[in-house]
């Protein structure tokens, strides 16, 4: 009997779900790491959004894994909106490396980051940022000196070679018109936006706002600085589906909120730490706040120590980092008070392949160098880096 086309056999890949499990195949998903909540499968699959890295992609299960950084997505009832399947978003750009390669590199950048110790020729690396593109090449942004940013590119984090320099000073009597430094980048909307600190004589450090579409060509946005202060941090708040931008300033780290990036409110001063043995600058250096998604609970990592709090916009306290590095020599630390004395300064988190990691500058005053270290925490929730 001749079939028609409509009764042609179909390959396991082209059958829904329960006709597949039927005929004895099956469909891999793809786990959270040892010792994270195990996802459950929904009933229909959802949008999430990435707490580190900012990405939005189209998840099955309760606790994915994001695809570029390798970050846990937790989804919380009512976060998200169920979506359609006319309306799941295309699928972005193929890889340029096999699955197989790219996890041959993070295997090597776990048994080998400590050995990073990286600045483009004839520069320094201090304040800097992390993307991940769609192809999974690592771009990274830093402050190599006063008048522009550096642009560094990586596929392993290893190994680096200077792409050029982005940005520059702004015109005579704008907010930047003597310095640009400490860029944050994050992706939204499908497009870049990076967040600066621009210094100039005329007014007091002031965080700006520049945009791109290929991590490449970036233009500043146009309007006003986004709030006061310096070395901002963004955080993507997924409970309350909300970015939060951190900067530290003369009154302590104060924060804005948004949810377009286009429109701002300003949520004041929100940690002011109160011990005064040291100045106060120094404590409040280089904030880096994360999402503990499994303890619910948001991090606020600086250079000299932690805080934690159920609150994104009320840290209080400061404790000291547990850490079993080598202290760095005394020199380095002489004329530098926000250097730690085992972790350097400038510190910024990152995920790889579902591990956290925090880099930092390390060396002698403008001669720092790109470096990494383990991040993760106790049983009782204490931050640990080695």
């Amino acid at each position: 009997m001749k079939r028609e086309p409509d009764d042609q056999p179909r390959l396991p890949i082209d059958l829904p779900d329960a006709e597949r499990r039927r005929r004895g195949g099956r469909k891999r998903r793809r786990r959270p790491p040892k010792g994270q909540p195990q996802p459950e499968l929904l009933a229909q699959p959802v949008m999430q959004t990435c707490g580190f890295c900012g990405r939005r992609q189209t998840v099955l299960e309760q606790a994915g894994v994001c695809e570029r950084c390798g970050g846990l997505m937790v989804r919380y009832a009512d976060d998200e909106e169920i979506l359609e399947e006319a309306d799941l978003p295309a699928p972005g750009p193929p890889a340029t490396r096999s699955r197989w390669e790219r996890a041959a590199l993070l295997d090597d950048f776990h048994a080998n980051h400590r050995k990073v110790a990286w600045a483009p020729p004839d520069e320094f690396v201090s304040d800097h940022c992390f993307a991940r593109d769609d192809g999974g090449l690592w771009h990274m942004f830093s402050t190599g000196g006063a008048e522009r940013l550096t642009h560094s590119v990586s596929e392993d984090l290893l190994d680096w070679r200077l792409e050029g320099h982005v940005l520059s000073v702004g015109q005579p009597g704008s907010f930047d018109a003597d310095a640009i430094r400490a860029p944050q980048v994050v992706q939204q909307a499908g497009r870049w936006w990076m967040f600066y600190a621009g210094d100039s004589q005329a007014a007091q450090s002031a965080v700006g706002l520049a945009v791109s579409d290929d991590l490449y060509d970036w233009r500043k946005h146009d309007g006003p600085p986004v709030m006061d202060g310096s070395d901002p941090c963004v955080l993507y708040d997924p409970p309350n589906a909300r970015w939060i931008v951190y900067a530290t300033g003369a009154r302590g780290i104060a924060a804005a909120v948004t949810e377009d990036f286009a429109h701002w409110q300003q949520a004041g001063v929100v940690f002011a730490d109160a011990d005064r043995s040291a100045p106060a600058q120094d404590h409040r250096e280089s904030p880096c706040v994360v999402f503990d998604a499994v303890r619910r609970r948001y991090v606020l990592l600086l250079n000299l120590g932690w805080s934690a709090s159920g609150d994104p916009l009320n840290f209080e306290g400061l404790r000291p980092y547990d850490s079993d590095v080598d202290p760095v020599p005394d020199e380095w630390l002489s004329d530098q008070p926000y250097y730690h004395p085992q972790l350097g300064f400038a510190g910024e988190t990152l995920r790889v392949g579902g591990r956290a990691y925090r880099s930092a500058a390390h060396g002698p005053r403008n001669a720092w160098r790109l470096t990494f270290f383990s991040l993760g925490y106790t049983d009782d929730g204490e931050v640990v880096i080695s």
